[in-house]
């Protein structure tokens, strides 16, 4: 199964390929050509569009998936559990910003002893602040979730974002140069 960086890439040397194609077609005018192409273009924009809505789509998926394995309420049907998964998370986030150390300490304490509602709010509040040390401490504790936990770090942080330019359209062949998208559905329709 192919990435989506892959098929991105499939569709921008597929749109190349046909602009190739119909340029060298010489049994079709220069307006059919032209018409052809605007076509080619429009459809592989679409392609695109949508293959960068489905990346995207996965990737929020993969990010709650890891969100509630890593620190959410392991019976969210318990009350009790809700209310003190909410209390702990306040009891984190009242630590201030600049405190990162406090977190750090806290996040131990409460694994030593076994406190792991404080650990996964701990964590959470960790995550929203960018506090990497929290992380790598409680990661360090726990190797056999290191994995989860710079997956998340990276899909909340853009590491693992395919880039500005992944899912970026072809660009328009010369022939097709300087028209908006307007024009190219007028040419793509064999409007004139």
């Amino acid at each position: 199964m192919a990435t989506p960086t892959q098929d991105a890439e499939a569709i921008r040397t597929r749109t190349s390929t046909s602009f190739d194609q119909i340029r060298n077609n010489t049994r079709i005018s220069t307006t059919e050509a032209r018409d052809q192409m605007a076509r080619v273009l429009l459809d592989a924009r679409q392609s695109m569009s949508a293959l960068q809505q489905t990346a995207e789509g996965q990737t929020e998926q993969r990010q709650q998936s890891l969100e509630r394995k890593l620190y959410g309420i392991g019976n969210s049907n318990d009350p009790s559990q809700a209310i003190s998964y909410r209390d702990a998370l306040d009891r984190a986030a009242a630590i201030p910003s600049d405190q990162e150390r406090a977190a750090i300490e806290l996040i131990k304490r409460s694994d030593t002893s076994g406190d792991t509602t404080l650990v996964r709010a701990t964590l959470a509040v960790a995550y929203e602040r960018g506090w990497v040390d929290v992380i790598n401490t409680y990661g360090n504790a726990h190797p056999e979730q290191d994995n989860d936990l710079t997956e998340l770090w990276g899909l909340q942080h853009g590491a693992f974002d395919q880039g500005l330019f992944a899912y970026t359209p072809p660009l328009a062949p010369s022939e097709l140069a300087g028209a908006h998208d307007t024009q190219l559905r007028t040419w793509a329709n064999g409007d004139y």
